[in-house]
């Protein structure tokens, strides 16, 4: 099973790619889908905690990012694929984060679907924002910012590459890691799961082979719910159909890597314990 789990699902992912550049037929699809409206922002970024900036910044550096932007609570570094931020903070975490002008307003419409908030409005002394947690135990920020300031990466990633650009190891914009697939998410409840995400504007398609699963997208960020056994912690993942080769390529820079679910897939861990797969496309 393991030998096979990889494969099927990367299979699976292109389709998925395939089907979210099929706009128009999206919007026909979607015309009268009461969800297909909401956004959670007009900006999004990848929040990690950590206890030690520089060496998670020297980290992620090695993994092909550059940091755009500093801010007295952290820095923002992109491969132009995706946009993280390293946040200086003792607790450890993962969050998709969202930015957008009406933030307190979308706050309040994700409040009415029953989610519970961590913060709702809060000031930070440089801008307000409010946390809520999803039935997965991911935390998600929705800050209040004119999403004209935030850094939008320059490079393509699996959302916005066509078929034919994806068989392109030269259209990859991360030379090290390739391009941002997903944030992967272990769920225990697949459907649970998926009607969850769409409340919130995600769109994707369910399968059930090897296991069930599916890559959603808003259009601003991509999240993979998973429901397996192979691993418990979300993770970011890049894909290249080169990743070999640059697997070799970090290991010889030092990058500890550990090989998982199939040959030419790896799992590697950063400074502050954020999981990053690096998959073969």
């Amino acid at each position: 099973m393991k030998k096979i789990l990889i494969p099927i699902c990367v299979l699976m992912f292109f389709y998925v790619f395939i089907s979210c550049n099929q706009s128009a037929e999206n919007k026909t699809e979607n015309k009268n889908d009461s969800t297909a409206a909401f956004h959670l922002g007009s900006a999004a970024q990848i929040t990690i905690a950590t206890n030690d900036i520089e060496k998670s910044k020297a980290f992620y550096e090695m993994l092909g990012f550059k940091q755009v932007q500093e801010i007295p609570s952290g820095i923002q570094m992109s491969d132009e694929s995706v946009l993280i931020m390293l946040q200086k903070s003792d607790k450890k975490f993962l969050r998709i984060s969202y930015f957008d002008s009406n933030a307190d307003k979308i706050a309040d419409e994700v409040e009415k679907q029953g989610n519970h908030f961590i913060v709702k409005n809060e000031n930070t002394g440089f801008f307000t924002r409010s946390i809520f947690t999803t039935p997965d135990s991911i935390e998600v920020s929705l800050v209040k910012m004119d999403p004209s300031n935030i850094y939008k990466p320059k490079g393509k990633n699996g959302m916005s590459m066509s078929d034919v650009e994806r068989k392109d190891a030269k259209n990859y914009p991360n030379p090290m890691c390739g391009t941002f697939g997903e944030c992967s998410i272990p769920v225990t409840n697949f459907d649970s799961s998926f009607a969850y995400w769409k409340k919130l504007g995600f769109k994707g398609t369910k399968y059930t082979e090897p296991y069930p699963w599916s890559v959603m997208t808003d259009g601003l960020f991509s999240i993979g719910l998973h429901q397996q056994t192979q691993f418990t912690y979300p993770a970011i993942t890049f894909f290249a159909p080169d990743m070999q080769q640059k697997i070799d390529k970090l290991k010889s820079l030092g990058l500890s890597v550990t090989e998982f679910m199939a040959p030419g897939n790896v799992v590697t861990v950063a400074p502050e314990g954020t999981h990053i797969f690096l998959f073969t496309m």
